[in-house]
């Protein structure tokens, strides 16, 4: 991936680059390409189905940006620090060449690279976007997995897109300053976020001096990044909306109905007594923005059938308006104390365990909070897609399976 590419980023630049190549798994698609070279925009998106190259875009994009502008300084992000480490960074340092990196710069647990003199003697800081971000001046941010991120996250890197990089001559004349860009890549979440409303085409809200790349599974099974059983077992597995999104990349997948297996003629029955051999679960959706949601769940012993219990929602907290962790602590107990059956495991969501929270010198996590308030929690899963086929399964009947209320094997309406 060296002549055009870097050919017309070169020029555009006015720098001369040696010893450049990124063999491991070059960019394919001319979306993707289309995303790499575009250097007129200053924010820029790339976002479709799976396996559709976003996150080798991006890298590469952070490569060029990184030795096409000497001394500069980006970020790269993800929501989950985690998840930035084990899959982001790990395509980074799989596509750019070792040669490049200048190890007595690059720390990995401070989340710096730095690059030899030689290529550009650039610097790139990554982190999780739940920590508190790092208080520096940035030439250019990538934020992978977009979808991910709240809008006022990107907005706060917006805001950082200041730094002043300067760009000599061959005499060390000062010709310029670099362009300061953002980039996201994503799979859409539908019209109602913020990636619709600034970087579609179809919004009035787009943002100045924005482009939209898109390309979907399909594209990426064309260019070679998957082969067709991956796709078959999306389409055997995902419910139509989820296959419509993350497939298609289509802006509108999950408009509507969440969940388009919930029937309610199926799904939602009357209260019942609580059955002594179910077991009794918990599970805390902390709302930051949002109000805090709580669910206690049953679970009936397994179908003989499908081998999988029936889980039974028996009750529920749902509330905002700014209440504290110690409120809602203090309606959870209370709420125990009402049902007939212990609760067998609290689960709260992964987030929570950020330590992004602090009073006065104390850095702590929310789930801190909760323990300290007598709720003491384990992580719920972290992979929203794997949560979401779960729950999308789970919705499915089994006829052998003993319906709570109607008799046995009697679930349609």
């Amino acid at each position: 991936m060296r002549t055009a590419t870097l050919d017309r980023l070169n020029q555009s630049a006015g720098l001369e680059l040696q010893g450049l190549d990124l063999e491991s798994d070059p960019p394919k698609l001319p979306q993707q390409m289309a995303f790499i070279e575009d250097a007129t925009h200053r924010f820029q998106a790339y976002g479709g189905g799976f396996a559709n190259g976003k996150t080798t875009g991006g890298v590469v994009k952070a490569i060029l940006l990184s030795i096409l502008f000497p001394e500069n300084q980006g970020m790269i992000c993800r929501w989950e620090g985690n998840k930035l480490r084990l899959s982001t960074m790990q395509e980074f340092f799989k596509i750019c060449p070792a040669q490049m990196i200048d190890p007595k710069g690059t720390n990995a647990q401070l989340g710096t690279i730095k690059f030899k003199r030689a290529f550009g003697g650039s610097t790139i800081l990554y982190q999780g976007l739940q920590d508190k971000l790092v208080g520096t001046n940035l030439g250019w941010f990538w934020i992978d997995q977009a979808e991910e991120v709240p809008e006022d996250r990107f907005a706060d890197l917006v805001g950082r897109l200041r730094r002043e990089t300067a760009l000599y001559d061959e005499q060390q004349h000062l010709i310029g300053y670099a362009p300061q860009y953002g980039l996201v890549t994503f799979n859409p979440e539908g019209s109602n976020h913020w990636l619709y409303r600034f970087f579609s085409q179809d919004s009035q809200d787009k943002l100045d001096n924005s482009a939209l790349y898109m390309a979907s599974t399909y594209d990426g099974l064309k260019a070679g990044f998957v082969r067709q059983d991956y796709i078959d077992g999306i389409l055997k597995t995902y419910p139509e909306a989820a296959q419509k999104r993350y497939l298609e990349g289509t802006w509108d997948s999950f408009e509507g109905r969440v969940y388009p297996g919930f029937e309610p003629s199926i799904h939602r029955i009357p209260r019942i007594p609580l059955n002594p051999v179910w077991r009794l679960f918990e599970s805390i959706d902390h709302g930051f923005t949002n109000p805090t949601a709580v669910g206690w769940w049953c679970l009936t012993p397994p179908c003989p059938t499908c081998k999988q219990p029936t889980r039974i929602l028996v009750d529920q907290h749902y509330e905002g308006d700014g209440k504290g962790i110690a409120y809602h602590a203090a309606v959870i107990k209370n709420k125990r104390a009402q049902l007939t059956l212990p609760v067998t495991v609290t689960y709260l969501d992964a987030q929570c365990w950020a330590k992004n929270q602090s009073k006065g010198q104390l850095v702590y996590a929310l789930r801190d909070e909760y323990v300290e308030n007598g709720i003491v929690p384990i992580a719920a899963a972290k992979d929203w897609d794997v949560a979401y086929s779960r729950i999308t399964q789970s919705l499915k009947a089994c006829p052998g399976s003993v319906h709570p209320v109607r008799s046995p094997g009697e679930w349609s309406s």
